[in-house]
């Protein structure tokens, strides 16, 4: 009677298994299909077909009355379209997502242009254009927004898009660092700080170097949660950094933050 059951049993579950598979794949195909029919609408200057309506409210989970106003040229509403179909993993859900951000990006939306540039960045969906993304991430920087601005620090400290310029990197560092009301994003906000702690250590960017300096920015950074900046700060209470004016340790620090910013979008 056991073995039967445990028989049952593992052939229900392989029936389940198929059954979900089966329905990814269908719900893939038709994602796919009516992606596909929704440009070819677009092209033509055509609304897209019921169907492709259907799929990206069904499949992707957009409201079908946010959809309508983003057709209709609602900026905001485009915005939001655009994002939730970046959040998505396909091709064709991040190539979509490319059009709405860049309807808004085109419109003056700072939202949609830091994430259009950070989809650009990645190349997922889209050809992946450096040079482009740092402009549509500068843009964005320009008009005030702290993740876009934490951004161009990063990639002009390690060249990404841009020319290597520290003491850009610096300036950018700092308006970003100064955004600390309750809106702005926590995790730029201290990745900034943090930043400008390590490049006071070395005396980067034109900086003159302090250690002062460079522990007063790793508590900010620290009251924000940045765990790493914590540790800093209290190695320079104790005495104990080894980081030197001119020093790669410093560097070493900052381009391993570049990097981790550099991998993907983020808010």
């Amino acid at each position: 009677m056991i073995t039967r059951v445990s028989r049952c049993v593992v052939l229900l579950t392989l029936v389940v298994a198929v059954a979900k598979t089966y329905s990814l794949l269908v719900g893939e195909r038709l994602l796919r299909s009516a992606f596909v029919c929704g440009q070819a609408c677009a092209s033509r200057g055509r609304a897209p077909s019921l169907l492709a309506r259907r799929a990206i409210e069904d499949e992707l989970g957009i409201d079908g009355d946010l959809l309508a106003e983003a057709e209709s040229g609602d900026i905001k509403a485009q915005y939001a379209v655009g994002s939730k179909l970046g959040e998505q993993i396909t091709v064709e859900s991040r190539r979509e997502a490319a059009i709405w951000l860049g309807k808004a990006a085109e419109a003056g939306e700072a939202r949609a242009q830091h994430e259009l540039g950070m989809l650009i960045l990645d190349g997922i969906g889209v050809p992946e254009n450096p040079a482009l993304a740092a402009q549509w991430i500068s843009a964005a920087a320009t008009q005030g927004l702290v993740v876009s601005q934490h951004q161009m620090g990063m990639m002009l400290y390690r060249g990404v898009g841009v020319a290597v310029n520290h003491e850009w990197a610096v300036y950018w560092f700092q308006q970003a660092a100064s955004q600390e009301s309750l809106s702005a994003p926590i995790t730029a906000v201290s990745e900034a700080q943090y930043a400008l702690g390590l490049m006071y250590l070395t005396g980067e960017g034109g900086l003159e170097a302090s250690k002062a300096k460079a522990a007063w920015w790793f508590e900010r950074s620290s009251e924000r949660g940045n765990r790493v900046a914590f540790g800093l700060w209290q190695k320079i209470q104790r005495g104990g950094i080894s980081f030197k004016p001119g020093g790669e340790g410093a560097g070493e620090y900052l381009q391993w933050t570049a990097n981790k910013a550099l991998e993907g979008p983020k808010q």
